[in-house]
């Protein structure tokens, strides 16, 4: 079994620093620098290969230049990991691991990057729909798909694909995770994956996206989102968050026979 990390960077190099020191040690580590090249000194020992862009070229050509690298190495477990998420416990790419292999999901994002999710951000943030095994892996389900941190197995990107150049960093993560979804290797729409543990082992270095090299406020970026969404639903259909039944139908049938225990919070299936 072997374990890669692709960081990805861009003009951050504060948060790079912090990113990068807090890699655990794995069979492969690769960064990918969309930006201006750093000095030779920050990149510390453990980093395996350093890709740099002779000119910016976007978040999605990016991760599929550290994908490539990665399952070029041989990695049979893939994380993407941008420059503002710091990991504060090395373990956890053993716990998404495990809850890949005791789940049949083959593809999880960290939910708590930015404010979608996160309750102490946004009060109306939908509190999560919980999946229990029997061998103790617990994984919430969260509206918003968050591509800061992500696992993947091979299969999942061998079977999905890479990511799609054409939506040039708008709705490319998300649109990434509908190709797994269609594969059967992620809960239906509007129920993405992630552990239960994971705000307790990662620490978001930009919960606002004030650090972001994207502004927000920019009319040019909100053409640019509603432009790339048409793209989306043309090549996806329209977004629809899929009922309920259709993710406990799924959970059940990935592992038929687990006793699974799913609840949220209120009630339980």
């Amino acid at each position: 079994m072997k374990i890669g990390i692709g960081v990805i960077t861009c003009n951050r190099l504060e948060l790079f620093r912090r990113c990068i020191a807090s890699i655990p040690a794995v069979d492969m580590v690769v960064v990918v620098n969309d930006g201006d090249p750093y000095a030779e000194g920050a990149y510390p020992s453990h980093v395996h290969k350093v890709i740099q862009h002779p000119k910016r070229s976007g978040v999605a050509s990016a991760k599929n230049d550290a994908f490539r690298a990665l399952l070029e190495a041989g990695c049979d477990h893939l994380f993407l990991c941008e420059d503002d998420i710091e990991i504060v416990s090395a373990d956890i790419l053993h716990d998404y691991i495990r809850a890949a292999r005791t789940s049949g999901i083959e593809h999880f994002n960290y939910a708590f990057h930015g404010p979608m999710n996160n309750p102490d951000l946004r009060p109306d943030a939908l509190g999560p729909l919980c999946a229990t095994y029997p061998d103790g892996v617990a994984i919430k389900f969260y509206r918003h798909p968050i591509g800061a941190f992500s696992y993947f197995s091979r299969n999942a990107l061998e079977t999905a694909g890479l990511f799609d150049l054409r939506f040039r960093n708008f709705h490319d993560h998300t649109d990434h995770t509908m190709q797994i979804i269609k594969a059967g290797l992620h809960p239906p729409y509007g129920w993405f994956a992630d552990i239960a543990e994971s705000r307790s082992k990662l620490n978001d270095l930009d919960p606002q996206l004030h650090k972001s090299t994207s502004n927000r406020r920019k009319l040019s970026y909100t053409l640019k989102y509603y432009y790339y969404l048409s793209k989306y639903i043309y090549k996806n259909g329209p977004v629809s968050i899929r009922p309920l039944s259709e993710v406990i139908t799924y959970l059940r049938t990935t592992k038929p026979g687990l006793d699974i225990r799913i609840s949220d919070g209120n009630r339980e299936w």
